[in-house]
């Protein structure tokens, strides 16, 4: 796979992956406030989001600018222009992104380690890792850690 394919790939990956953050997280996870005068607090991260975005299609821009063939192979029939590998790790992203999806919506109904004792082994598998006890021992550490770090050192009560 060729760099340009690589770039074009991660450009599409985040740039999804900050729409979803923008449209549906960050509306989901804080509150506005009533008075439009006030500064909102979802302001910075949409900024954040959009700025990801924004840089993530720069990144697709330029990328179809630099390499001529690729912009040529992408119009007409995208499933023939782009090679197998790159057609694997474009679905991967996608999987994977749908997964966090998933995850995101385990997270509301299930809760913080419910949902992440199911997504995170699944994810180990998917990318191919498939030895379950290291997997397991990580998905415990991860939790552990995360869970001490949010209700101990940022005082928030996870779900």
């Amino acid at each position: 796979m060729r760099k340009t394919q690589k770039n074009f790939l991660i450009g599409c990956g985040f740039a999804l992956l900050g729409l979803f953050t923008a449209l549906v997280i960050v509306p989901a996870q804080v509150k506005t406030t009533k008075n439009i005068m006030d500064f909102q607090p979802t302001f910075f991260p949409n900024f954040s989001c959009y700025l990801i975005v924004g840089l993530s299609l720069l990144l697709i821009v330029r990328n179809l600018w630099k390499d001529k063939k690729l912009l040529s192979d992408l119009i007409p029939n995208l499933r023939a222009s782009i090679s197998t590998e790159a057609f694997v790790s474009a679905r991967n992203i996608v999987i994977a992104l749908l997964m966090f999806c998933v995850y995101y919506f385990l997270f509301q109904t299930i809760g913080f380690i419910c949902s992440t004792v199911i997504i995170l082994p699944a994810l180990f598998f998917f990318m191919g890792w498939r030895k379950p006890l290291p997997a397991a021992i990580i998905t415990a550490l991860v939790i552990a850690v995360l869970y001490v770090f949010f209700n101990y050192v940022m005082l928030l009560k996870l779900p």
